[in-house]
Parts: structure tokens; sequence; C-alpha cells
């Protein structure tokens, strides 16, 4: 993440948010991790959970991909209300999740998962201590998010505490891989574009954090002998795929 630059830097102020705006909500699985716990990441198995549960839904990633939000970044014409609209809503979002991941981190009984969980917890943690500085903010407090975000940030929470801790990888994992995804879709931004940092942090970045997460999934099962239900996990999977989309769609409406 890049360090947060004061709110009245001289200049575009998009570049100072897109500087600092580095989303935390995909984790960066490092050498120490992967190498000490043995996660693989390269492409997870052909008829694996992971790849069955997003051929399932990819049609929520194309309608992502399709939003006015993307494809306006892409073309350097987004509204920036639209932009920071949706990174101070995305905010809340994780401002919440810190502490849900620190307790899905808590409940985690397999050293790998606690890893994850634990990386993931220190990614939002970080952000959250940039973010108010970013943005001129005392705190979170104030933040009033749109329906979906607020909606999505609520669902995360119920996964977090009414379902085993693996259950909370199912929750994370469409931004996980989403992201990447759409950066695979879209041309590399042309240097006059005022987002181009933002789309090379955020979307223009290595699948192999999320193919860690379903790497680890098929070992839960096969080397570990634990058991995922995987109708849970699809739903759980599907409905956070959803909020994906929706708050990307939704971010252009006010």
């Amino acid at each position: 993440m890049n360090s947060a630059r004061s709110c009245f830097h001289s200049g575009n102020p998009i570049i100072t948010l897109k500087h600092a705006l580095n989303c935390p909500r995909t984790v960066s699985v490092t050498f120490s991790i992967a190498e000490k716990h043995n996660l693989s990441k390269t492409s997870p198995p052909e008829h694996s959970l992971f790849w069955r549960l997003w051929h399932q839904n990819k049609h929520y990633a194309k309608k992502a991909l399709a939003t006015t939000f993307i494809q306006d970044m892409v073309k350097g014409t987004l509204n920036p209300i639209s932009y920071t609209r949706y990174n101070v809503s995305d905010a809340y979002f994780c401002y919440s999740g810190a502490d849900d991941y620190k307790t899905a981190m808590n409940k985690a009984q397999d050293a790998v998962l606690k890893a994850y969980l634990s990386a993931k917890y220190r990614s939002y943690k970080r952000y959250n201590e940039m973010f108010p500085r970013t943005m001129c903010l005392k705190d979170a407090s104030g933040i009033e998010p749109n329906a979906v975000c607020k909606e999505y940030s609520d669902f995360e929470r119920s996964v977090v505490r009414d379902e085993e801790a693996v259950y909370t990888i199912f929750a994370m994992l469409p931004c996980e891989f989403l992201w990447p995804w759409l950066g695979s879709q879209i041309e590399y931004p042309d240097v006059t574009n005022v987002y181009r940092e933002w789309i090379m942090m955020n979307l223009k970045v290595e699948q192999g954090n999320a193919f860690a997460a379903g790497n680890f999934l098929v070992d839960f099962e096969s080397v570990y002998g634990r058991e995922i239900d995987h109708d849970k996990a699809g739903r759980i999977y599907r409905q956070a795929m959803v909020y994906e989309w929706q708050n990307f769609a939704t971010a252009c409406s006010y």
C-alpha cells in the first residue's frame, strides 16, 4: 500500500486519492507465508471448488465489468464524485471488516487459515489507519455508506459470526479473484488516464493470491480431511459476488 498523501497536496486531487486508496480487500500472500504453509499460487485444479464457484457466478463478474464505474474509469472519464463516493463508502466496509477478520482469525483452528485471515486483518487495519488522514476525517464514524455497501458489510459479519472460520474464505474469494480478473479483461490504461495508478494497483494485479486461497481449500478437504458444505459455500460465495457487482453498479447512482 502506498503511503498516504496530504489532502492539501498540490495538483490533481484524484492523483492524491489514487495513490492512497489501494484497496485492502485483496490479500498479498507473501513468499514467507506461502513457503511456511506450502501454499501454491498457481491455478487450482480445473474441477476444484474454486473454479466451480467462479464459473457458476461468472455472469456477475461480467456485469461488474460492464458497469459505468469500471468502463468510465478505464476510459479516464469517470466522474470524480463517483470515484470518491465509491471509496468513501467502501471505507465503511473496510472499517467494519477489520473487526470481522480479527474475529474469524481468532476462531480459526487451522494454522494456514489463521495466517491467511491474519494477513487480511492486518491489511484492513493498515488501510483504516491511512484513510482518515488521506480524506481529512477524524474517523469513519461519520461515513454513511450506500445501502448495498451496508448490506454487504452486515452479510460478511453474519458469516463470520454464525459460521466456522473457513466459510469466511468464501465471503472474501469473490473480491479476491474478481478484481484481478477485471484487470485481465481491460487494456492497460493510457499514461494520461488520471485513474491509471488506481487501476494498476487494484486491478492489474496477480491472480496468485486468490489461487493460494483456492489451493488451501483443496488441501483443507483432501489433505487435512476437513469437510466443507459445498452448498453453503456456494450460497455465501454467490451473495458476496452479487454485492461486489452491485457495489460497482451503484457507485454512479446518486
